[in-house]
């Protein structure tokens, strides 16, 4: 049967990432069952918000939902879903036609939400110009260009790539929906004896924050809003956070610009996009490299350090 014109159908794509990398950490038979868990997660999350399960293939899963709010809602219910999983995922959808067919779909509508998927990172949601117009307006805020005019492999038309701000979403109990962001499996030799406590100590314009158990997620950007008000024209408005999760402490990197990070006397590298661990005690550079004297003096450089009380 063949759908009738128009946005019939919202198609999800959530695609894991790392699983290569796990695979290599823990095993075949451990990976495999993670990648398992992680397919079962998003199976839950798809069907809670009314969305059909289509198809999963190798470490991806293939959902069809009614309405775009609700292909939004379940992905960011399956980035939730994974806060505590070793494995992390992009998702992307598109709302547009599609052809039915013994319980499957195919289509233009389909092609395009697996090449939009492809767009996000790791922990991240992606969809295009025209499926932001059919969200509601609550959703539609939670929308940013990524890239305009986007060409997308196979495709002869240009698409408007925007990156969903699922972080700020929240839930149905109207708590602040949680960042999954670790970058490799933690286990139990990672953790800091219980008879440590571990601080990340971050210094900035003669201020010091403190992460840790009591305070577990800083931000920096340009806005007021950001812990870290960085005031540089490199910075973004929402730049990066550092999170403590699992014994660790992360940055994710959200900017235009990217972080720069130099630690434990080494030469800086860029993360644009990623998220990295941070140890030991350097400096971030927030849209230039920390090295760089004059954007010192316009206070785009942070001191950071790991401490073992």
């Amino acid at each position: 049967m063949i759908a009738p014109s128009g946005l019939d159908a919202t198609i999800l794509f959530a695609d894991i990432g790392g699983s290569v990398r796990l695979y290599q950490e823990v095993g075949d038979a451990a990976g495999h069952q993670f990648v398992v868990e992680s397919l079962d997660l998003m199976a839950q999350a798809i069907k809670a918000e009314r969305g059909v399960l289509l198809r999963t293939v190798g470490d991806a899963a293939l959902a069809r939902f009614a309405h775009a709010d609700e292909a939004l809602r379940a992905a960011v219910a399956i980035q939730n879903a994974h806060h505590t999983s070793p494995l992390s995922v992009r998702v992307g959808f598109h709302a547009g036609p599609v052809i039915e067919d013994n319980g499957d779909v195919y289509g233009h509508a389909v092609n395009l939400a697996a090449r939009i998927a492809s767009f996000a990172r790791v922990n991240e949601i992606t969809t295009s110009g025209g499926t932001v117009k059919a969200l509601s307006t609550q959703y539609q805020r939670r929308a940013a260009l990524l890239k305009a005019g986007s060409a997308v492999r196979g495709m002869q038309d240009t698409v408007d790539i925007f990156r969903i701000d699922w972080q700020s979403t929240t839930d149905q109990s109207g708590q602040e929906a949680a960042t999954r962001i670790a970058t490799r499996l933690v286990t139990s030799d990672d953790e800091p004896s219980a008879e440590f406590v571990q601080l990340l100590k971050v210094h900035y314009a003669g201020q010091v924050w403190e992460i840790g158990s009591n305070r577990t997620s800083l931000t920096f950007g340009r806005t007021e809003l950001a812990d870290v008000c960085v005031l540089s024209d490199r910075a973004s408005r929402n730049h990066a956070h550092i999170d403590f999760r699992q014994g660790q402490f992360t940055l994710t990197d959200t900017s235009t610009n990217g972080t720069y990070v130099q630690k434990n006397a080494q030469p800086a590298f860029v993360v644009q996009r990623e998220t990295v661990v941070l140890d030991g005690r350097g400096y971030l550079g927030i849209g230039v490299e920390p090295d760089d004297s004059e954007q010192q003096q316009n206070l785009a450089t942070c001191q950071f350090s790991i401490d073992f009380g």
